[in-house]
């Protein structure tokens, strides 16, 4: 509980699930806003990030682990660029990656 005049505590992050395989793609969560994104990156976009052909799950999952910072910032950069009536999940593309490093860096977003 709070004392009277102070400040409420602020509410911790929501919980985001730990990136997994599903057949052709990384599903995972980013904390956008306050708010958990369901995300997902293909096969053919987290191979062309990494410059290696995986075949095994694990190998891709582990690839993942290494480039989640640069995946989550296109993930980012595709949510604020996509219009508000698209709700879902959040798919980066082997041509969302080609698009991402051609473009300018944006501001990056505090995830809160």
């Amino acid at each position: 509980m709070n004392a009277p005049g102070s400040k409420p505590a602020p509410s911790p992050p929501p919980a985001v699930m730990p990136p997994r395989w599903d057949r052709n793609r990384v599903l995972f969560e980013i904390v956008q806003n306050g708010q958990a994104v369901e995300c997902a990156i293909s096969r053919q976009a987290l191979q062309d990030l990494s410059a290696r052909r995986y075949a095994k799950p694990d190998e891709l999952l582990a690839s993942f682990a290494k480039l989640r910072k640069r995946v989550e910032r296109i993930a980012r950069s595709k949510l604020r660029t996509r219009s508000d009536a698209i709700e879902g999940l959040v798919t980066i593309w082997s041509g969302d990656v080609d698009d991402f490093d051609a473009a300018p860096p944006a501001p990056e977003s505090r995830a809160v």
